[in-house]
């Protein structure tokens, strides 16, 4: 049960970030947003942070590149 919670918090907050990112930069590559949509609740809960302090969509790039090996 607590493994299902965690799971529905996580494809709420991806969701939240994804329309969030789709609002501040149009249009997105879906790429992109499949790789937001991959990402662990922590590292969404950073990217909303981080989101905040973004002036363009390279930011947005340099930050998940910073996230994936």
């Amino acid at each position: 049960k607590q493994e299902g919670i965690q799971i529905g918090k996580r494809e709420e907050a991806a969701n939240l970030l994804l329309r969030l990112v789709r609002r501040k930069f149009t249009p997105i590559a879906p790429e992109l947003l499949t790789t937001i949509a991959n990402l662990s609740l922590e590292q969404l809960e950073s990217l909303g942070e981080a989101l905040l302090d973004f002036n363009h969509i390279d930011d947005l790039y340099q930050y998940l590149a910073q996230l994936t090996p």
